[in-house]
């Protein structure tokens, strides 16, 4: 008989200890959530600086992450998160004015362009474009469309729909 009154204290504990044990989780889990949050807002906030300190030279990763980052912070306002974003906490900071256009500077960007397109169409990159491209950027003042230029290529050659002529002449 002191077995069937002990068998429902028994199931009671046992119930008790589930029911601790999923607390324990719940907590771990909303733990876990509030450390990602806060890792968002980290990477949100460092990406957002990034963005204003070298808003002319951001490379393809950059701009990759910078949409990951802003597909995250889309996420976390979708589902209704109470934590701020960079964005919501400080005001953008206002652009700086484009330089102004000189005319040279703007035909040498159009022939390298040119060249560039004609590369590309090619599938083949001379090492005489290359020469060409380098001597019309340091006759443009290093002008950031360059930069965006380059990238271009880069991408191209690592997609494999540009073959250089000479692998160690591509940078320019």
């Amino acid at each position: 008989m002191n077995d069937n009154r002990a068998l429902p204290w028994i199931w009671k504990a046992i119930e008790a200890a589930a029911l601790a044990a999923v607390l324990l989780l719940l907590y771990q889990a909303r733990e876990q959530a509030k450390a990602v949050e806060e890792r968002v807002q980290q990477l949100d906030t460092r990406l957002a600086e990034y963005a204003v300190t070298n808003p002319q030279t951001a490379s393809p990763a950059a701009l990759q992450q910078e949409a990951l980052a802003q597909r995250i912070v889309a996420l976390l306002r979708a589902s209704g998160s109470p934590y701020p974003t960079a964005a919501q906490r400080a005001p953008a900071p206002e652009r700086e004015e484009a330089p102004p256009v000189i005319p040279e500077v703007e035909n040498r960007v159009r022939q390298a362009q040119r060249i560039v397109d004609e590369a590309l169409s090619r599938g083949k990159l001379e090492r005489e474009a290359v020469v060409k491209l380098r001597e019309l950027q340091s006759q443009s003042e290093n002008d950031p469309r360059f930069a965006t230029m380059r990238n271009e290529i880069i991408a191209a050659i690592n997609q494999q729909k540009l073959i250089p002529e000479d692998v160690a002449f591509v940078a320019f």
